[in-house]
């Protein structure tokens, strides 16, 4: 079997540690020590370190590669006007949170502590954007079709890991006689979610949502060719990725307000696809098509680092 570049690079083992290198130079170019943005820089520290964890523990990629979290830190730092955002470092955070819990579920509809954890991130998450509760149906969802895991036993622990954050920090409203704040969190899930508002959508979110259109399509359609190849508990897997990823492809166009978090999201589901795509290819054409990707995605790294 012929190696071609794209090959050499999926299977390097200096690979992460320059990914590692590149992120912090990325951070540090867009203004890490002057807008001192070390709390979302943590947080981003600990998105990448659980996204290696979620591939070593299961072996979603069945070659040595650190292709994953590389793809995460390079769909990230790509973003660089998005790195300000506390909220949505968080949300993100908790994405990658959940899937580390969840995916252990797998088969085990015991797992209760497991899926109370899982769905800590979820409360967490909803903390700084309530509207990530309309998730809910979907994570059970998967828990019913990619993870086998529901059961009313654990169907109880989602609801208690869900409510755990908001009972922790109501003592905090308790405490301070304040029962406005509270109300005023809940209010957007009753109020009008104003479809195909592109009055708040900037130059930068419509370029990015396209790139991870084109990368998560990309890597769909060659996870469905190619899946046969691995284990069914792996294909299980990558449906919870597949699904996310077609879901958030449609809502954010329906819902630009609020494709800051959405596209936060996106990448986590859309990394480990185009992962699988670059690792597990060994074309002219996908070896063409990797050098296309890694162009495009350096070009809009440093579009969004210079632009005004």
């Amino acid at each position: 079997m012929i190696k071609y570049r794209q090959n050499r690079v999926a299977e390097s083992r200096l690979l992460l540690s320059f990914s590692v290198i590149y992120g912090c130079i990325i951070w540090l170019a867009a203004g890490l020590v002057v807008h001192a943005w070390w709390w979302q820089f943590c947080l981003f520290a600990i998105s990448s370190y659980l996204i290696m964890e979620l591939n070593n523990h299961h072996a979603l990629i069945r070659i040595y590669s650190r292709m994953m979290s590389c793809s995460f830190i390079f769909l990230t730092c790509m973003n660089s006007h998005l790195f300000s955002s506390s909220s949505g470092a968080v949300i993100q955070l908790a994405a990658v949170a959940f899937y580390t819990f969840s995916f252990r579920s797998y088969q085990d509809r015991q797992a209760a502590g497991l899926t109370f954890y899982s769905w800590i991130a979820i409360g967490m998450a909803s903390l700084v954007e309530v509207r990530i509760l309309y998730a809910i149906p979907l994570c059970w969802l998967l828990m019913m079709v990619s993870y086998y895991s529901f059961s009313m036993r654990t169907f109880l622990a989602s609801l208690l890991g869900l409510l755990t954050p908001y009972w922790m920090i109501s003592v905090y409203f308790l405490l301070h006689q304040d029962f406005s704040t509270p109300l005023q969190h809940f209010r957007p899930l009753l109020e009008n979610p104003f479809l195909f508002d592109y009055s708040q959508l900037d130059l930068s979110e419509i370029i990015t949502y396209f790139v991870l259109v084109a990368l998560g399509l990309i890597g769909i359609f060659h996870f469905l060719r190619d899946s046969y190849q691995d284990s069914v508990r792996i294909r299980l897997l990558y449906k919870a990725f597949i699904y996310s990823d077609l879901i958030l492809m449609i809502l954010v166009p329906l819902l630009p307000q609020h494709a800051e978090w959405l596209l936060r999201i996106m990448i986590v589901n859309t990394s480990p696809l185009i992962a699988h795509f670059i690792a597990l290819t060994h074309t002219r054409l996908s070896n063409l098509l990797f050098h296309v990707i890694v162009i495009l995605v350096l070009a809009l790294t440093l579009f969004h680092l210079f632009q005004p």
